[in-house]
C-alpha cells in the first residue's frame, strides 16, 4: 500500500461514526482523496460529468481481485446473496454506490473486504462493513456467495 492509499484509509478511519459533508457515499470518497492529495472524481471526469447517476472514476482502474486498502470501489446494481450451509440467506444491495477498501479478508474461495462507506443501511454516517466482491463457495464453513451487478475498482492517483 502506498502513502496516498494509506492517507485515504486514514481519513476514512477518522470519520467513522460521523457524517462527511451531505452524507452521500460520493462525499466520503471525494473528501478522502482530497485529504490524501490524490485526484478526485471531479479531477478525473470533470465536474460537469460528475452527476448523481454517473459511474464515477476514482483513479487508475484495477481488477477487483487486486484491491487493497485505500482503493475505491464503485458499484452499479450490485447484489450479493450469501447462503449458509443450512439454507438461510441474506443479501447485500448497493444499487449505485461508492466505498473505500479498509482491509482485505483472507477468505478462500472469494474476494471479501472491509469497506468504509456512508449512505448505506439507512444511515448517512461512516460505517465499516464487510462486502463480498466475488462469488464463491465453501466460505466460512460452507457459505456460498453469488454476485450480480457491476463493481469497478480504482487505485488513487497522486496529484
Amino acid at each position: 500500500m502506498n502513502a496516498t492509499s494509506l492517507s485515504v484509509v486514514g481519513f476514512a478511519t477518522t470519520q467513522y461514526g460521523k457524517q462527511v459533508k451531505r452524507g452521500e457515499c460520493w462525499d466520503l470518497a471525494e473528501e478522502a482523496l482530497k485529504y490524501a492529495g490524490a485526484k478526485t472524481s471531479n479531477d478525473i471526469m470533470g465536474a460537469k460529468n460528475v452527476t448523481a447517476n454517473a459511474d464515477y472514476r476514482w483513479g487508475t482502474p484495477i481488477q477487483v481481485k487486486d484491491v487493497e486498502p485505500g482503493d475505491i470501489l464503485q458499484f452499479r446494481s450490485y447484489i450479493a446473496k450469501v447462503t449458509s450451509n443450512n439454507g438461510a440467506w441474506q443479501t447485500q444491495n448497493r444499487p449505485h454506490h461508492t466505498a473505500i477498501v479498509a482491509g482485505v479478508y483472507p477468505v478462500i474461495g472469494a474476494k471479501v473486504v472491509a469497506a468504509y462507506e456512508q449512505n448505506v443501511n439507512n444511515s448517512k454516517s461512516v460505517q465499516l462493513n464487510t462486502i463480498y466482491l466475488t462469488a464463491g463457495t465453501g466460505l466460512n464453513g460452507g457459505e456460498s456467495v453469488s454476485i450480480s451487478g457491476r463493481i469497478w475498482a480504482y487505485r488513487p492517483i497522486k496529484k
